[in-house]
């Protein structure tokens, strides 16, 4: 597709549909681009209807009226990013006491970093896809496999027994010292 010498918008007079959304499936950043441009064009509305017959066509169901949508969100829809649009990816601060299914331990709150791990037996459950959102399906025992660091915080590293997801999770002033210490692969004090 063709720049625009006059501005940052893409020059979308006279390009195929198909090639439109083609290009908007690139980022999120073409997505938007394009989107203005269509938005600046004096062509908006036949670009707009073209875009819902193409996304019809192609087996998207639109409501009708759907040519009136702001050509970021049709667009998307052809593109079929809508979903990957919707999904969260941004953590969700969940600071809860809970009870180790591990060992039993009463866990506190953490507070900054909010807690999600035993600070115990270092134990955790894989019921998280982003932090806090309860969206994981697996909910087996995540297990303590490794230390690291990350941006100047330690961190312990998990897999699931379940699943074999692995994540790290920020470590805590109170985890036991033993048991960290056990993960790290020294030898007990």
């Amino acid at each position: 597709m063709a720049q625009s010498r006059s501005s940052d918008h893409p020059d979308v007079a006279g390009v195929a549909v198909q090639e439109l959304v083609a290009d908007a499936k690139q980022s999120r950043t073409a997505l938007k681009r394009i989107a203005a441009a269509i938005e600046t064009s004096p062509d908006v509305n036949q670009i707009k209807t073209a875009i819902v017959v193409n996304a019809r066509d192609a087996g998207i169901d639109l409501a009708p009226g759907a040519d009136g949508w702001p050509a970021k969100r049709l667009l998307r829809l052809a593109a079929g990013r809508e979903a990957a649009s919707r999904k969260r990816r941004n953590p969700i601060a969940r600071d809860e006491e809970f009870e180790c299914l591990s060992c039993g331990a009463a866990v506190p709150k953490g507070g900054v970093p909010v807690r999600d791990h035993c600070n115990r037996c270092l134990v955790s459950l894989h019921v998280d896809e982003v932090p806090g959102d309860r969206a994981a399906q697996c909910g087996g025992l995540m297990l303590p496999v490794g230390l690291g660091r990350s941006n100047g915080a330690d961190t312990i590293e998990y897999e699931c027994a379940s699943c074999g997801t692995r994540r790290r999770v920020i470590a805590h002033p109170d985890d036991d010292a033993a048991a960290l210490r056990s993960v790290s692969g020294l030898p007990p004090l």
